[in-house]
């Protein structure tokens, strides 16, 4: 009984999990500062509904085991960097986290372009891809600017937390662009401006599905 509900609403649960996280990352932000704990915390998370993501889609074997794989590494990597803050450690999870991207981007659009059982499935994982996103390319931003420090500006000192990279990420991909915070570095101005366009070639293909199934 508590599989099938939770097969039926599995888009729904991680949209939930996803927006839960980002509020609980901005309150540990606003309340205590960018911690230890609170990157380890993030991580815990990011890891989590990533996980739940390569087993709510439907994919060959070896592409889930070797999802989990990746995901795994990085994750051990993630709390390894926590606590030694090792050069190299900066290295891997910079090449993993533009991996990840890279593999959340092809799934958010596979599920967006995809027939799904339901229109409320549709409309939950379409919502939940357009925030993974924004998620993603937060961590890609906060990789980048912990490899390449000075890479990102921000309006003050110590605001480099997770928190401030998913709100950057947001407005980016939204294309509001506040410009409180904004890239110095050649490469993630280009990730933003591609971030910027993506944002807006989801909502057009969103739309264009939606107005598609309306006609049927």
């Amino acid at each position: 009984m508590l599989r099938k509900v939770i097969g039926g609403n599995r888009w729904a649960i991680l949209l939930c999990l996803m927006l839960f996280s980002m509020l609980l990352e901005a309150f540990i932000a606003q309340t205590v500062g960018p911690t230890p704990f609170a990157e380890l915390l993030a991580l815990i998370f990011g890891i989590s509904i990533l996980l739940g993501l390569v087993f709510a889609v439907n994919h060959p074997g070896p592409v889930v085991a070797g999802s989990v794989a990746v995901l795994l590494l990085y994750g051990a990597l993630g709390v390894l960097n926590v606590f030694t803050r090792a050069a190299w450690i900066d290295n891997m999870l910079l090449s993993l986290s533009s991996l990840v991207l890279l593999g959340g981007l092809v799934i958010v659009f596979m599920q967006l372009v995809e027939p799904m059982r339901s229109d409320r499935e549709k409309l939950f994982s379409a919502v939940f891809g357009y925030f993974l996103v924004a998620w993603l390319w937060a961590y890609l931003y906060w990789r980048i600017e912990t490899y390449m420090p000075g890479a990102m500006n921000f309006p003050d000192v110590g605001a480099g937390g997770g928190s401030a990279y998913l709100y950057y990420s947001l407005v980016t991909l939204t294309t509001l662009g506040y410009g409180d915070i904004t890239p110095l570095l050649p490469i993630p101005r280009i990730l933003a401006a591609l971030e910027a366009a993506l944002g807006t070639l989801y909502v057009a293909v969103l739309i264009g599905q939606i107005v598609g199934q309306a006609r049927r």
